[in-house]
């Protein structure tokens, strides 16, 4: 009978081995994929929190994984000269536009991850600063991705319009209705002085569970080899 036990645990323990050693495996369309350890269990639009992993939940329902450059991001700002202030080197500053009335948009490579992060934290103290993104590396189609400040939407049921424009309008964003291709329930969302990055806001959205899906809108930057 302790021979029967023995053998059971051992085999216990060799499946624990073995099932480990598989983990973050997710099969896709036959193709196994080996995606990063999920981010910390914490709201996806949690206040402060961001792993090295980003993450957004796809039409599928599923999570999709992005890498994060923590030397690249992107600046919204109604002051972009306590940006410069702060970067104290203007080269580091690519690009930079007026998004919308009364933002400017700062993209930034800085070069150097620690440095980047360290300016990056800092940047998000400033009071003129309305947000920070990230650029993400898409690990599945080995692609540069730049967020921008749109998400798109997909309601469950159209009659909740009502209850989507009231909650955009309340953290600073606009609802833009969907082209006339588009079905009923599609909108577009322009972040404008929203504090959250469209990834945040996405995430936040789907899991108020009136979306059938809510995507934010990447700009392809490059690919990778």
């Amino acid at each position: 009978m302790k021979k029967k036990e023995g053998l059971i645990l051992l085999w216990l323990v060799f499946a624990a081995i073995v099932g480990g050693s598989f983990y973050g495996v997710a099969q896709e369309d036959g193709v196994k994929r080996y995606l990063p350890p999920p981010p910390p269990p914490a709201p996806s639009h949690a206040k402060g929190v961001e792993p090295e992993y980003l993450f957004e939940y796809n039409s599928s329902n599923e999570k999709e994984y992005y890498e994060v450059y923590l030397d690249k991001f992107t600046v919204w700002t109604t002051d972009s000269m306590a940006v410069y202030s702060c970067l104290r080197n203007p080269e580091y500053v690519k690009n930079s536009y007026e998004s919308s009335p009364g933002i400017r948009r700062m993209e930034c490579s800085i070069g150097d991850v620690k440095l980047g992060k360290k300016l990056r934290d800092n940047l998000r103290k400033i009071s003129g600063v309305i947000r920070v993104a990230n650029y993400c590396y898409d690990t599945s189609t080995k692609t540069e991705c730049r967020p921008e400040d749109e998400v798109n939407v997909m309601l469950k049921n159209s009659a909740d319009s009502v209850k989507l424009f009231s909650m955009i309008d309340s953290i600073g964003g606009k609802v833009i209705p969907g082209m006339t291709f588009r079905p009923d329930n599609f909108w577009s969302i322009e972040l404008m002085s929203c504090k959250s990055t469209a990834i945040e806001l996405a995430n936040y959205l789907y899991e108020t569970g009136l979306f059938e899906w809510a995507r934010p809108y990447f700009w392809t930057e490059m690919c990778r080899e």
